[in-house]
């Protein structure tokens, strides 16, 4: 037998004793010794051994296994896993919690929270968006409009906006407003500029339309539309930095869209 054989062999021997020790039960144990390692088995308790760090200790419904610095606890009702950098994932039939780096996630079927290392929190649950950091502004965001409340304790409303229109030699910046029209929400044209920043733009038509030679800023913005999220033509000019498009992009003519990679698209 080869020296790590006899090695896997002690090690089960030594805990199928401790099983014994401890229960009281006079059942000899069944020894089996194979090429992926070395088996234990003591009525209704398994314990494989194969390579080094790898274990599987079985126990009616109850299942654990390490390898590699990782450990799975695995139940008829939950499953935790861990891992050597820190992290833990529990699964349960009505819940997920992740952490990793700091960072937790619990996922169940009426909400999301998440928390990040510096302290900031998101609670997304299907009525409301709940978004707050470590000495930061709270802000709640549901289909009536969003309320932020500064540190201070001041608190700031807004409403729901049936469409943004700026024409000719406007210049306009809007910050956290939520845009909800039936047509198209966002149109920019002749000579305006404007910037829309930390705001939602739904339409059940077209959500942003930018031509003529309008030029519109997009940041940290969500959109969507039904009939596309965004169209760019004559010489109208788009620059976009950490939105959220869901519908079609359409540019033509002279149009210009930034596709900076901080976008997220889906059509």
């Amino acid at each position: 037998m080869r020296s790590s054989s006899r090695i896997a062999l002690g090690t089960c021997l030594t805990l199928t004793g401790l099983l014994l020790s401890g229960s009281g039960w006079a059942q000899m144990p069944k020894i089996k010794v194979g090429p992926a390692g070395t088996t234990v088995d003591v009525g209704g308790v398994t314990v494989q051994q194969g390579k080094p760090g790898k274990t599987k200790v079985k126990v009616g419904e109850t299942e654990v296994q390490t390898a590699g610095g990782n450990a799975t606890v695995s139940t008829p009702g939950a499953t935790v896993q861990t891992t050597p950098g820190g992290g833990a994932a529990v699964v349960t039939p009505g819940a997920t919690v992740q952490t990793q780096g700091g960072a937790a996630t619990v996922v169940t079927p009426g909400a999301t929270v998440q928390t990040a290392p510096g302290g900031g929190t998101t609670v997304v649950t299907p009525g409301a968006t709940v978004q707050g950091g470590a000495g930061g502004p709270t802000k709640v965001q549901g289909a009536g409009g969003a309320v932020v409340v500064q540190p201070g304790g001041k608190v700031v409303a807004s409403k729901p906006v049936d469409a943004l229109i700026c024409k000719g030699n406007e210049t306009r910046t809007v910050q956290g407003v939520v845009i909800n029209s039936q047509g198209t929400a966002v149109e920019v044209h002749g000579n305006c500029t404007m910037t829309i920043t930390g705001s939602t733009i739904q339409a059940a038509g077209l959500a942003i339309e930018v031509h003529g030679n309008g030029t519109l800023r997009l940041e940290g913005c969500t959109v969507q539309g039904a009939k596309g999220s965004l169209r760019v033509h004559g010489n109208g000019t788009v620059a976009a930095r950490g939105n959220t498009f869901r519908g079609k992009v359409e540019v033509t003519g002279n149009g210009t869209f930034d596709r900076d990679p901080s976008n997220v698209f889906a059509e």
